[in-house]
Parts: C-alpha cells; structure tokens; sequence
C-alpha cells in the first residue's frame, strides 16, 4: 500500500478557504482508492479540532505571528513527515509552504499551488518577497508541481522562471453541490455573496452595490458569508465590514445586510440565493465557490478576474469588472428584472459543470502519483 501525507497549514474546516477544502477533498479521494493516508496540519488553540477520515497529525499552535508561526509549522511538519517516512509527500504550497525544503530527498515531494496572483498586486512587500523566494525554493524541490489553470502555469513559468515541464495542469477541481435546481421562496430577493472575509474578495463591493439597488429591488437581501481570513489585517478587514452591515441595517430599520462567519455548511446559503455575485479583484487562481452556486441552479455574477482563469465566461456566468460596484448593481437589477433567463441561462452551466466531481481530481492524483 502506498503511504502519501498530506501537508497543509489549514485544514478544512477548520481554515475555510479553497486550497484548504482542495487537500481535505484529495485527501478523502486518495484514502478511497486505497492509499495509507496521514494528513500533517495545525490548529490554533481557539480552533476547532481538524477531523477526517484517514489518520490526522495535528500541530497545536500558540504563536499567531504569521511569519514565526508559519516557519515553526514547516520545520514540525518536515520533521513529522520524515518520521512517518512516506512514499510520497502532497504539500500544499499555496501560501509559500516551506516543508519541502526540509523532507528528506529519499520521499518525493508534489506541490499543489493554488494561485499566486499575490503578484499582481503587492510586487514590492515583505511578504511578496519571502513567498517568491519560498515558491522558488519549493517548485525546485519538487517532482511535480500541480496547479488548476493554465494561468497559474504561466504566471509561475513568466514571474518565478519554474521549469514548465515540472508543472501538471489540473484544469478542473471539485465541485460539493446537488446538480440540480434548488429554489426556495421565502419572499426575498436574496443575493449571496461566499469567501473567505479578506480585501481581495470584495465584500465591501458587494456592500455598495447594494446600497444601490436597495432602494429599487423588492424586499433585497444580502448575505455575506464565509471564514475569517488568514492574515492579521483581514481581521481589521471583517471589522469594517459588520460595521458598514451595521451603518446599513440601522439606515433601513432592518437587516437588510447579513453576515455569517465561519460556516462550514453552505448549502442554506446556496439553497435561499436568487443570484450569487463574487466581485473579487484579485489574487484567484481558481473560484470553487461560483461553481458550487451554479451547482445549485443559481445565476451567477463574477469579476472579469475569473475570466482569467478560465472557469467561467458569458455562456454560464454575467461578467463585471473589477473594483467597481455601479456596475455590479447594474447587472443585479438586469438579473431581477430579467430572472427567468437568468435562471435559464444558469440551468445550462449546471449541465456544463456537472462533470467536475472529487473523484476525478483523486483519479488525476493516484495517476501521477504512480507514474511517480
């Protein structure tokens, strides 16, 4: 039987994020195909236990300073990795994970990077800085480095100058949804906005495009909804955002803006939506999130950013630019005014979609791994 360990900072759902769900997903799909399967993650003592259905080592940790607590994790999880000896190591490289660097040479390493927009954005700080190195380091390591897209391919092949020939183009991920329409009237127009809370996300777009619409659209909703981000300023960034719900709510005499956090269960949230909107406006390599609503029958409104990774285009999903709320509103009131096309075009996306499924990103995974 083959030993693989499963190495990522975040562990679903206790972390709620993409590339977290990603692992704990592959993780499941490699335990049932018949691999020995020890996942190697940490927790903050004021999170929940990490669970899963195949052995789990879990880092308890105390320090929050990201870099010192991040650095402490990846020396314990080489260390831990290379006491468990297996064949081979999947680390989850997404956020510059430096574990590779020190997993003995004798266990062959795969890198699953999720996306390294950071590049477009932040080129000249600290923290850029270190992942480039960290990303470097980690793709030369490697035997293998799995990204989703092409365009995750290209940005590491122009920006970190990685082998090309190293890199495995997944193309696909996952997607957890019934596949079917799901329509519950509960006498709202609910828009539905699922991400992790953090700047690049765009909540604070989907807030003021709100306010626009507020006036205009019959008995609106709009639910934010998603985990706690990762960095130290995300937090100062979710503050802003219940304050900005509140100042809303308190002008209509009625909660109008709601916002859940941490919610490991979504399919509420995609159940009630009448349209859901993803304004990011920056630093995705994929979008798990508006292929789960499009999986619920739900029209879906997204930033040209999605274009570029290739998920979505105007066949299945309404496209507005980047940072720009006046015409995220525009598009929603089009949606409501014009629902029942809307709604059909997002019947055909659930048919296009519907063949991304977990157990042909584990079939990808056991196929390289045994050619490894």
């Amino acid at each position: 039987m083959t030993k693989v360990a499963i190495v990522s900072r975040g562990w679903w759902p206790t972390v709620i994020g993409g590339s977290e769900k990603f692992m704990y997903r592959l993780g499941e799909q490699l335990y049932r195909l018949g691999y020995e399967v020890i996942g190697v993650t940490r927790r903050f003592m004021n999170q929940k236990e990490p669970k899963a259905i195949h052995r789990l080592t879990v880092m308890n940790q105390r320090v929050k300073i990201p870099l010192v607590s991040s650095y402490l994790f990846s020396r314990w999880a080489a260390k831990t990795v290379n006491r468990i000896k297996p064949d081979i190591a999947i680390v989850n490289s997404y956020w510059g994970e430096l574990a590779p660097i020190w997993i003995s040479r004798e266990i062959k390493v795969v890198s699953v990077i999720h996306d390294i927009g950071f590049l477009e954005s932040r080129k000249n700080s600290l923290s850029s800085f270190i992942r480039v190195y960290a990303l470097r380091k980690i793709s030369s390591r490697s035997e293998a480095v799995v990204v989703p897209t092409s365009y995750v391919r290209d940005m590491m092949v122009e920006k970190l100058k990685v082998d090309e020939g190293k890199i495995a183009v997944l193309g696909f991920e996952g997607v957890d949804g019934p596949f079917k329409p799901v329509y519950v009237d509960n006498g709202f127009f609910d828009i539905v906005h699922v991400a992790r809370f953090s700047y690049n996300k765009g909540q604070h777009i989907s807030i003021e495009a709100f306010r626009k619409i507020a006036e205009v659209v019959d008995k609106p909703r709009l639910w934010l909804v998603g985990g706690r981000g990762v960095k130290g300023r995300d937090e100062g960034y979710l503050h802003g955002i219940l304050s900005r719900a509140e100042s809303i709510n308190r002008e209509y005499g009625d909660d109008l803006v709601n916002i859940a956090v941490d919610v490991e269960d979504l399919d509420h949230y995609y159940s009630i939506a009448d349209l859901c909107v993803f304004p990011s406006i920056g630093e995705e390599g994929y979008g798990l999130t508006p292929l789960e609503c499009l999986a619920y029958g739900k029209p879906v409104v997204v930033s040209e950013v999605f274009t570029r990774t290739s998920i979505v285009d105007e066949d299945i999903a309404y496209i507005v630019p980047a940072s720009n709320p006046d015409e995220l509103a525009k598009k929603i009131l089009h949606i409501y005014r014009h629902y029942d096309s809307a709604r059909s075009k997002a019947l055909k996306a659930m048919e296009k979609i519907s063949q991304y499924s977990w157990s042909r990103v584990g079939e990808y995974f056991d196929h390289l791994l045994r050619s490894l």
